[in-house]
């Protein structure tokens, strides 16, 4: 019984350390490249979040449907709905799949 509890412990805590490693890495702007649209208009109907990194993290602001925007780089962050397109923009990262973005990555 103790060396199935031990083991049970240290596969956990190597899912847990893999988990966090994932998640991590996911707020980073992968390959950054120049946008492939000039202007780029929300079309999600609840709007768009801005986040401070290219991921489900802190909102720093937010974008109604219809806005227009022109994003300064095209990334690949966190997958969100089956794409993981973020645009930047000066105020943060833009999830893509709120968008009428023409190149969007899926995942």
């Amino acid at each position: 019984m103790y060396f199935n509890k031990s083991l049970l412990l240290i596969i956990s805590i190597i899912y847990l350390i893999s988990f966090i490693q994932t998640a991590l890495s996911q707020c980073v702007c992968d390959d950054p490249v120049d946008p492939s649209a000039e202007t780029v208009t929300v079309t999600s109907s609840i709007g768009v979040n801005i986040r401070d990194q290219p991921c489900v993290a802190k909102k720093v602001g937010s974008l109604a449907q219809g806005a227009k925007f022109s994003p300064t780089r095209d990334c690949l962050g966190q997958c969100v709905e089956g794409s993981k397109t973020w645009l930047q923009v000066n105020d943060g990262f833009i999830w893509a799949g709120a968008t009428d973005y023409p190149f969007k990555i899926s995942c």
